[in-house]
């Protein structure tokens, strides 16, 4: 097999069959937590990045008394309804810009406390009725510092090393 990359020339290619079934080819991951085969050469913790809650943070988590069903609201059979257009509002969670019911707080006033009903049930176990009835009395996940979006997580991880 030739390189293509002059930087490369006279380098032998990596052969990744030689890891012998050793990783779950859907995450990369090998038995035991190690990574193989990586640049260095040698087997590499994977390291996790846990979510854990403070005993404040479990107080501020949300409850639902009514059940919601999933993938029912902003559906058409069994196709999420997308709009671009003013109809379709944007949640925080999975920044998709849907027709259904969505959040508002009121707190931050800001898109960041809006949020999709089965976003809403399926990461925080709140009921998008329930919270659209309390109106100013809920908060958003964001500002009782619980949310667990990708943004928001690395917002947490940007801040604890500055």
């Amino acid at each position: 097999m030739s390189r293509r990359s002059s930087r490369l020339t006279g380098v032998t290619p990596h052969d990744y069959r030689e890891c012998d079934g050793m990783l779950d080819a859907s995450e990369g991951v090998g038995r035991g937590g190690k990574v193989r085969g990586n640049s260095r050469g040698w087997d590499e913790e994977v390291a996790y990045n846990p979510e854990v809650y403070t005993a404040v943070q479990r107080e501020a988590l949300g409850t639902c008394a009514a059940p919601w069903t999933l993938f029912v609201d902003g559906y058409e059979g069994s196709v999420r309804i997308y709009d671009k257009g003013p109809a379709g509002q944007c949640c925080h969670q999975c920044r998709q810009k849907t027709v259904c019911k969505h959040t508002s707080c009121e707190s931050c006033g800001l898109k960041r406390g809006t949020f999709c009903g089965d976003c809403l049930m399926m990461r925080y176990g709140e009921n998008v009725d329930e919270v659209l009835a309390a109106g100013s009395a809920w908060q958003c996940p964001p500002c009782r510092d619980l949310c667990n979006c990708s943004q928001c997580r690395q917002r947490k991880v940007g801040a604890a090393y500055t």
